[in-house]
């Protein structure tokens, strides 16, 4: 028999809530997430609501985003809460655990906003804002700041903080206006995001001197009781040397150390480009520059991941020959970046790294990278892409893929591009028919083109055609 067995639905969320107590000797987010879900099996809809939150937010539970939706889902369809409806909107939004959807996104929040819950505006502006990045349309900016206002109105701090920042940077064709930003973010200056802002942005220029130290002050000691890591990390970077504060090294990198400790891993990133770099007054170390990278990334950064690819390919080309297993991980970590949510660059050097370590079982990986880059026009991919989907037998062979990636080449007016590699390997598609019909003329026509440009792989396929009667024929 369960412990509990016994108990009822309050009882069971009672003590669930007291595990969640941080500071509490009771403290234990298994078992808190166990109570939530024999609870949430005897009916409770606000306790499933809670299991979502600890499969969404990994406490007690492994993170599980589809899992969490799942919940969230179940619990809107019995009860109509705002706080799933807006849960559901987040996700549905930025696509966490389920493929992106702006209008079912939309839908849920709008009545997730209507049911009273502030928090949605904040999150139906940034959808309007991400949504005018594309369209470039400003009736889209005005309907984001109108949901900021609606909600900053409601007393939503996150809507305020990010109506803030708009002004500040003068982002999305809006006039800068560092006054503007200034007073909304002291508004909500109770906020961790908001002072984080401040302190790691001089004030913006605002205030005085004495109003930064004060402001430097209230970040501290909010980070203190918080133990909020982006507030530790933004602490961190005001003792960098870019504010009105000194380069204090030692200062700089207890912040960062502890907003590592409170789990914020782009912290880890910018200490370890610190040492690896020696920049904010720092050493250079390259040893601190790993272990503080590998802290980041283990914590999420894809930041950080990029950044150790970097480092490892760095030691890999620090020796001659390179070193295939130093490679490899910078392979490794790239990819991880990527598949993380870094950009298509991570990707690229993914592909490269891969392809310079020499193992052919990473073939296939290295394609799904460079296939990616390529997708976002990221010319550096395309041969590298061609050659591996025209490798047969491997995993990697797609020779449709190839003539994608050769056809993005040869419009590209770039000098790497001019050397004749391009008109090789299309040459090389038509003698082999791979993907174009097999041609020996098409193929010695591409030889010849490639090897007016210097190619010597092209001098040398051209030795084994010779002229007849009915055109060029293979020896």
């Amino acid at each position: 028999m369960s412990e509990f067995d016994a108990m009822s639905i309050k009882q069971l969320m009672d003590a669930a809530e007291e595990c969640l107590e941080e500071n509490s000797d009771a403290y234990n987010p298994v078992k808190a997430a166990d109570l939530f879900e024999r609870a949430a099996g005897l009916g409770s809809m606000t306790s499933l609501e809670k299991l979502g939150d600890c499969y969404f937010y990994g406490r007690g539970r492994d993170e599980d985003d589809k899992t969490a939706l799942e919940a969230y889902a179940k619990a809107f369809e019995a009860t109509g809460s705002s706080y799933s409806a807006y849960q559901l909107g987040r996700m549905y939004g930025f696509g966490w655990g389920v493929e992106s959807n702006s209008d079912k996104a939309r839908g849920f929040l709008e009545k997730s906003w209507a049911d009273g819950h502030a928090a949605a505006a904040g999150v139906l502006g940034d959808i309007c804002l991400d949504r005018a990045k594309s369209t470039h349309d400003g009736k889209d900016v005005e309907e984001g700041l109108k949901w900021f206002q609606r909600g900053s109105s409601r007393g939503d701090s996150y809507s305020t903080y990010r109506m803030a920042l708009v002004f500040a940077i003068g982002d999305y064709g809006m006039l800068e206006d560092k006054k503007r930003a200034y007073d909304l973010l002291m508004k909500v200056s109770d906020y961790p995001r908001a002072l984080g802002y401040l302190v790691a942005n001089n004030g913006l220029n605002i205030c005085s001197n004495d109003q930064y130290s004060e402001l430097i002050n209230r970040a501290s000691a909010l980070a203190e009781s918080t133990r909020d890591g982006v507030l530790f990390r933004n602490l961190g970077r005001a003792y960098e040397g870019e504010t009105r504060l000194p380069a204090d090294p030692e200062k700089s990198e207890e912040y960062f150390m502890k907003a590592l400790d409170a789990g914020d891993g782009f912290a880890g990133y910018l200490l370890g480009n610190n040492y690896s770099y020696g920049w904010s007054g720092y050493q250079p170390d390259a040893d601190k520059a790993e272990e503080m990278l590998l802290r980041g990334a283990n914590l999420g950064s894809e930041q950080a991941m990029s950044s150790l690819g970097d480092l490892y390919k760095k030691r890999a080309e620090g020796v001659w020959p390179r070193d295939p297993e130093k490679m490899r991980l910078s392979f490794e970590w790239y990819e991880k970046a990527y598949k993380t949510g870094g950009g298509t660059w991570d990707a690229l050097h993914a592909g490269q790294a891969a392809l310079e370590v020499g193992d052919p079982s990473l073939d296939e990986r290295a394609a799904v990278c460079l296939k990616a880059a390529m997708e976002d026009d990221i010319y550096w991919a395309y041969v590298p892409l061609a050659k591996l989907s025209i490798k047969e037998g491997a995993p990697s062979y797609c020779p449709e893929l190839a003539k994608q990636a050769l056809e993005k080449a040869r419009a590209e007016e770039i000098v790497e591009y001019k050397t004749g590699e391009v008109d090789y390997l299309t040459g090389l598609m038509f003698e082999r028919g791979l993907g174009l019909p097999a041609s020996a003329n098409q193929a010695v026509e591409f030889y010849i083109k490639a090897s007016d440009k210097g190619c010597e792989e092209a001098k040398e396929a051209l030795k084994g055609f010779k002229k007849s009667f009915f055109g060029w024929k293979k020896i």
